[in-house]
């Protein structure tokens, strides 16, 4: 799922991931939770409402993101992102230095 201003743009967000080394599908976007704008509280109001769907699939999912409020129950899957830099590979090898990838 997309839930930064990358969202907006889903071709522009697949081809910066590609560029980075990470191919997927995009599945989606997150909400915008414009009254209590977090970014955290959008990520986790899309797994609510996806919930049924995903049967406990997303337990292994990283946040690439510039801004920093996740909720708490997020952090351990968060990956903070210079916004001067973009995505480096240091910031990929950080997200995949904390799942066992199979293959």
């Amino acid at each position: 799922i997309i839930s930064s201003d990358w969202k907006y743009t889903w071709e522009a967000s697949l081809f910066r991931l590609k560029k980075a080394g990470l191919e997927g599908n995009i599945i989606g976007s997150t909400p915008e939770d414009s009254e209590n704008y977090c970014r955290g509280k959008e990520i986790q109001l899309w797994f609510d409402y996806h919930a049924s769907q995903l049967n406990d699939a997303y337990i292994n999912y990283v946040i690439f993101d510039d801004r920093d409020d996740m909720l708490e129950t997020q952090l351990k899957n968060y990956v903070h992102i210079n916004p001067s830099k973009g995505l480096t590979q240091q910031d990929i090898d950080r997200a995949l230095s904390r799942f066992v990838i199979l293959r």
